[in-house]
């Protein structure tokens, strides 16, 4: 099953109803009566070939048009995503030689369930066979490269970086790198670099402490006004609560209590103290200025993390609020340890009864059993004291601590498993992990699970960087690298869905200009890089038919998917790879609204055809073939030449053409690539001095590159 056309009614890009032929074995044409009847006319398609495009590609066709012409909400009809209400007819064929009709002639009033029921009675030609087209039998998938939130409406079940706009560039950054690698990983990979041998690919993935600047903590605070502990307050509160409390049986642990608060360091002091840490100093001249010097992998994290931890101890004042002295955390023995020191500085500086009645009981290695103590403890106080709102607030934040600090362990856990992975590369000490191993796609779930928590942990924190770690692979991408992969890591990814969409018979793949970015080469293979690979992408898929005797579904007589390509492009190196049918070309006319122009047209050119031709009809550039840049200076020279042809018959006394002009205009000749323009042009420049000189540099300078080529055959 393939769609071979679409009767579009009504959109707000046109004027009147619009017919868009895919290319299929047949073209049609539509025809309203005035009651309400929609005439089907059918004709064979004399450019359709059987089996062109390869096994498993039924079709491809592509959209192309001018800037704003409508492709990419054309394709969103297409692809009859979420909220499209658009008034449209859809043709598909069978393998069979029949036809399935989808009407959506209707404006969304009636049968909800099954989409926006018919307005029109379709008419087609006697004897012709077609059925209601089944939903089920056919999966459209749109793709784009474009991070637009819009893209949310299209409904596609790809994991689009634009599918969750409220995700975080981490995470979508994360997700990415995870597809990736599972389809790198993947044995359909070799497959696809097999057939498509400058695939860009990696094997190995780099994990690199993230390289932070002491400045930028020390900033944070100074730029807010924050960090100062405001040992007034404290030391009231703490004099009030011993007051309510009376306990005055050892007054000197209350006056040190005192004293510690009085002489408490600010935030800014207390992060000098822990980078002056013997085991996290950095006192290197080059880089001093730095957290740490990249040389030791655990002690890069650690330091990154307890800075962060540091910045990120700001606490409103509560009525219940102690004091926690911060020479345990500077005395502490392990990493382990100094977390431990943190959560109960954090639990201290929100509750200090909490901290009191169970402080055996505060260390992460408790961590589930410190969350039920923390639930039912607060739960008793609200019943006892009423208190809800206040106790819900202590509640929450503690418990987010909690959290916040647990997956801080088992991140910083995960990297002392992965220890035998670390290396020195360029002086700097970084894990490296093989993308090859059996385990990188449990792994790296696991591992980004955790960070993408850890992020979350401290992203209140008012800094541009919140980074723990960099992620990097070992082959540095360029953008159409990262995108051709990421083309083939998401639909890689679909296939491995759970997703009843995965099951069926046929796909349409609806790319909208998914080709933005690559090299000219790689356009140049790109549909035959499609036609080629994408059938073995999908080959994992099992399609599963209805069967109405047993009332479940079961495998379909066809071993694999069938799979159809719609792309939307303005390049005409792609375009060269399309029959003329098979090619939607959009026009805006002169009141601004688009129009589907006809494949018929003679002028329109497509498959083999030149480039020049591609990009003066088929894109519809007007104006010329160049830059507007280089047009308007060329069209520059060509004034000045013609001013001054028509000086030189007519002159004045003591006329002469100004040296440096020439000159300016001769070198402008000189630079033009096209040889033509170029000696005509040199041949106007040297009339107006009688001579012959430009153009004999020129033709010399042609001849002796004509000659290197002639040598090198």
């Amino acid at each position: 099953m393939k769609l071979a056309a679409v009767y579009i009614h009504e959109h707000f890009l046109f004027d009147r109803p619009q017919t868009i032929n895919f290319g299929g074995a047949h073209q049609f044409e539509f025809n309203l009566s005035m009651e309400n009847v929609l005439r089907v006319s059918i004709k064979k398609n004399q450019g359709f070939v059987e089996g062109f495009f390869g096994e498993g590609i039924s079709l491809i066709s592509a959209l192309v048009g001018a800037n704003g012409a409508g492709k990419t909400n054309i394709l969103k009809v297409i692809n009859n995503g979420f909220q499209e209400n658009t008034r449209a007819v859809f043709i598909y064929e069978n393998a069979d030689g029949t036809f399935a009709v989808d009407n959506r002639s209707g404006r969304g009033v009636g049968d909800v369930k099954h989409g926006k029921g018919s307005e029109f009675t379709l008419e087609f030609p006697l004897g012709l066979v077609y059925t209601n087209f089944d939903t089920q039998k056919l999966t459209k998938l749109y793709y784009s490269p474009v991070f637009d939130p819009v893209i949310d409406t299209f409904g596609t079940p790809l994991r689009l970086n634009s599918s969750s706009p409220e995700r975080k560039i981490d995470e979508l950054f994360m997700d990415n790198v995870r597809k990736d690698v599972v389809f790198l990983h993947a044995e359909v990979s070799k497959t696809v670099k097999e057939i498509y041998p400058d695939f860009p690919s990696y094997d190995t993935l780099y994990i690199v402490p993230k390289i932070l600047h002491k400045r930028d903590f020390r900033k944070v605070y100074i730029d807010t006004n924050l960090g100062n502990p405001q040992k007034t307050e404290t030391l009231t509160y703490t004099i009030e609560r011993d007051l309510r409390v009376g306990d005055y049986r050892d007054p000197e642990h209350l006056l040190r209590e005192y004293l510690n608060i009085i002489k408490s360091s600010n935030i800014t002091d207390a992060l000098k103290e822990v980078w002056e840490m013997p085991q996290y100093q950095n006192n290197s001249e080059q880089t001093g200025h730095l957290l740490h010097d990249g040389k030791d992998f655990l002690k890069n994290i650690e330091i990154n993390i307890i800075s962060f931890l540091i910045i990120n101890d700001t606490f409103p004042i509560t009525r219940f609020r102690g004091y926690y002295d911060f020479e345990k955390i500077l005395k502490s023995t392990s990493f382990d340890e100094i977390l431990d020191h943190f959560l109960a500085k954090y639990i201290v500086q929100f509750d200090q009864r909490f901290f009191d009645q169970y402080q055996d009981k505060i260390r992460l290695d408790k961590g589930d059993e410190l969350i039920s103590i923390v639930m039912s403890h607060y739960t008793m106080y609200a019943k006892t004291l009423g208190d809800l709102d206040s106790d819900s607030m202590l509640e929450r934040n503690i418990h987010h601590n909690i959290n916040g600090l647990l997956n801080i362990k088992r991140l910083y856990q995960m990297f002392v498993e992965l220890s035998d992975y670390i290396v020195i590369d360029d002086d700097q000490a970084i894990i490296k992990i093989d993308i090859e191993r059996e385990d990188i796609e449990e792994l790296l779930a696991v591992l980004f699970d955790i960070y993408s928590k850890v992020q979350e942990y401290f992203s209140h924190l008012p800094m541009t960087i919140k980074d723990i770690i960099d992620i990097d692979c070992n082959v540095h991408l360029s953008y159409g690298e990262k995108s051709i992969l990421n083309l083939y890591s998401t639909f890689y990814d679909f296939t491995r869905t759970n997703s009843h969409y995965r099951e069926a018979e046929n796909f349409l793949l609806i790319l909208d200009e998914a080709d933005l970015g690559y090299h000219p080469l790689w356009k140049r293979k790109f549909i035959h890089a499609l036609s080629s690979t994408m059938p073995a992408i999908f080959s994992g898929l099992t399609p599963m038919v209805f069967d109405p005797n047993t009332k479940t579904k079961k495998k379909s007589a066809k071993g694999y998917p069938n799979l159809q390509i719609v792309i939307a492009t303005h390049d005409p190196l792609t375009l060269s790879d399309f029959p003329n049918s098979n090619v939607v070309y959009l026009s805006k006319n002169e009141i601004n609204y688009t129009h589907v122009l006809q494949s018929s047209f003679n002028y329109m050119k497509s498959f083999g055809a030149n480039i020049t031709d591609l990009l003066a009809h088929s894109f519809f550039v007007e104006d010329g073939l160049i830059g507007d840049f280089a047009k308007q200076r060329i069209e520059d020279t060509i004034l000045w030449l013609n001013d001054e042809k028509k000086k030189k018959d007519n002159p004045e006394p003591g006329y002469a053409v100004d040296e440096n002009t020439f000159r300016y205009h001769e070198s402008i000749i000189k630079i033009i690539d096209e040889p033509v323009i170029r000696i005509k042009l040199a041949q106007m420049l040297d009339e107006l001095k009688d001579q012959k000189n430009v153009q004999r540099e020129l033709i010399q300078r042609e001849m002796e590159l004509l000659n290197k080529k002639l040598g090198e055959l």
